[in-house]
């Protein structure tokens, strides 16, 4: 799940994509962290296609936010710390992959 993650971040950087907070999407075609990886994973997407992201992540911030699983390490970066989807991407390809 992470290198999908990392690709799909990557990807959306790299095509303009506009980053929102607080939502998956937006009406103007914005996209935060999740909707991102919702959209790489298309039909797959279900609450299972995220089990995989259960490894426990400190924020890079040192902002005090508990060890999480990587999936709520990276909506927190994204709306809490405005950090791009790129920050996102290089923070998660750090993370080993979870069995």
């Amino acid at each position: 799940m992470n290198r999908l993650a990392v690709d799909a971040l990557v990807d959306a950087q790299l095509r303009g994509v506009r980053q929102i907070k607080y939502a998956l999407y937006d009406y103007l075609g914005g996209m935060c962290a999740g909707g991102v990886l919702i959209t790489a994973l298309g039909e797959r997407w279900n609450i299972e296609s995220i089990a995989g992201m259960r490894q426990c992540v400190e924020c890079p911030h040192n902002c005090g936010y508990p060890e999480v699983d990587e999936w709520s390490i990276m909506v927190h970066m994204n709306n809490y710390h405005n950090s791009s989807f790129l920050e996102i991407a290089r923070k998660l390809e750090h993370v080993e992959p979870s069995v």
